[in-house]
């Protein structure tokens, strides 16, 4: 039954209601129930309130209650907590709770696409892998069990922002793919900048942070979706990260390999193509350096050698040894990535580049710089801006990361398991 339209001088039982739905908001004065419902008057004071509402929801703000303004208050009742949640394929649950529910899924790192209040069944499968992470029964119910694990996370979350929360998911989400006998891959995306820095601006103000989030995030989608491969982002919305904090967060989770996407820019606007860079030998000097000086935080290197207690002359050898190897995995795949780069446009320069970038500097974790174009070119940027060639830069990023570990699958992963069986790994990338 389609509510009635309801605007200032109507008066009646659906008034009545309107004016409670607006004071349990805020909105109005709490009063008590009335004796007689149909003698509330839609007064100035409840325009005032329907106005503030539609302006707070995003809606016309013309102080008239018809069918959407009436929608939104019905699901404005609703707080976390107060009624069960689950997916219905015949009418979609909404409502204040089912957003609230939403946003916290989506800052502990759970894909749900669109965070519009209405349980889908992105939401529904966000929730069925929320449950399963921490051991709860994986029904896609959000009951009491399911309201008490989030509330617990959130209060562990606290303090470190979205995106600390969802960088702490998705770590612990690898760790315990390590941990479990066989692991998957895991490849961490980084994508450049984000929060405060913009990165750099295209001609026409195309920001390089958001361009190579949205290339990060496809990236991301297709490489979940083949078997043995799990991605952890450094950032998957729009929040700083600190340069070294982004390469902890590979080492924490063991990575087998470290993607980060840029968009280049110089003031030669005439400049274009995409390049793939690897750590310089000058870098990875000055870094070894570095990390043999500091003797409170001495490195571990992946597998558990500590080079703490090892005298400096032998942690210097294992050290290089270490970073050679690291450095020659890192261009083996870089050039499969660069490889395929040159398959959708024009590359900057046709052979792996060096540099000494912050986020190359691991010393055990294969890691690239990938420059996708010129954002400074006018042409360059408007191709970024577009969906499809966001699309295109995913897939070939993707096809070169697939070819880099089919030919060199880490040990105890179900690649190499895949390769010694005479498998191999099909990718959609058409790359």
């Amino acid at each position: 039954m389609t509510p009635p339209v309801t605007r200032r001088g109507d008066t009646g039982a659906a008034v009545a209601e309107i004016r409670d739905r607006l004071g349990r908001l805020g909105l109005l004065p709490s009063a008590e129930p009335p004796v007689d419902p149909a003698s509330m008057c839609f007064d100035d004071e409840v325009d005032v309130a329907v106005r503030a509402f539609q302006q707070q929801r995003g809606l016309t703000v013309d102080g008239i209650v018809g069918p959407q303004t009436f929608r939104r208050l019905e699901e404005a009742r609703w707080s976390i907590g107060d009624r069960v949640l689950s997916f219905s394929p015949t009418h979609l649950v909404s409502g204040d709770d089912v957003l609230a529910l939403q946003q916290r899924l989506s800052a502990l790192g759970f894909d749900l696409g669109r965070v519009d209040g209405r349980f889908g069944t992105r939401t529904d499968t966000a929730l069925r892998e929320f449950q399963s992470s921490v051991g709860v029964d994986a029904d896609g119910t959000c009951g009491p069990e399911t309201f008490r694990a989030l509330a617990r996370l959130a209060r562990t979350m606290s303090g470190g922002g979205t995106g600390a929360g969802a960088s702490a998911m998705r770590e612990l989400h690898a760790l315990e793919s390590l941990c479990s006998g066989v692991a998957d891959k895991v490849v961490v995306i980084d994508p450049g900048h984000g929060g405060e820095d913009p990165g750099a601006i295209g001609p026409s103000g195309l920001r390089e942070k958001d361009v190579v989030l949205s290339v990060a995030l496809q990236l991301r989608e297709r490489l979940n979706a083949l078997p043995g491969l799990r991605v952890m982002m450094t950032r998957d919305a729009d929040f700083f990260v600190p340069l070294h904090e982004r390469v902890k967060k590979a080492r924490r989770v063991q990575a087998d390999l470290f993607v980060s996407i840029h968009a280049d820019s110089v003031r030669d606007h005439s400049i274009t193509g995409a390049s793939v860079y690897t750590l310089s030998y000058h870098g990875a000097s000055s870094e070894a350096a570095r990390r043999l000086a500091d003797r409170e935080n001495a490195t571990v290197l992946k597998g558990g050698v500590s080079l703490a207690d090892v005298n400096p002359a032998l942690a210097s050898v294992l050290l290089d040894a270490a970073q050679s190897q690291i450095m020659g995995a890192s261009v083996e795949a870089a050039d499969q990535v660069l490889g395929a780069l040159d398959d959708v446009g024009a590359v900057r320069k046709k052979a792996v580049q060096h540099a000494g970038f912050m986020v190359l500097k691991s010393p055990d974790v294969p890691s690239m710089l990938v420059e996708t174009a010129y954002i400074s070119n006018p042409s360059e940027e408007r191709k970024l801006r577009s969906a499809s060639y966001q699309e295109q830069l995913a897939r070939a990023i993707e096809s070169g990361v697939v070819n880099y570990f089919q030919h060199h699958p880490p040990d105890g992963t179900n690649y190499a398991n895949r390769r010694r069986d005479g498998d191999t790994v099909e990718s959609d990338s058409g790359v």
